[in-house]
């Protein structure tokens, strides 16, 4: 799902826990958020599931954060 954008560079969630590869809990995967922030999250640290993300991915629709989330995008 996620991975660091650069050999050089961490990636870290607002939770400030990094990314890492060896995780494999769902709770841990990351996900980009398309909005203007462009930064990598944990969907729990924003009260979404894993399942959730995977179901926008599959239906094509945009995951943004809670601060990049336009007024009118409510549970999305």
């Amino acid at each position: 799902m996620s991975e660091a954008s650069d050999a050089n560079e961490t990636v870290y969630c607002i939770c400030r826990r990094p990314f890492d590869p060896k995780q494999d809990s769902p709770r841990f995967q990351m996900f980009l958020c398309e909005g203007p922030c462009r930064k990598w999250v944990h969907p729990f640290c924003f009260g979404k599931t894993y399942k959730q993300i995977q179901d926008y991915e599959k239906r094509n629709i945009s995951y943004f954060c809670t601060f990049c989330k336009p007024p009118n995008e409510a549970g999305k």
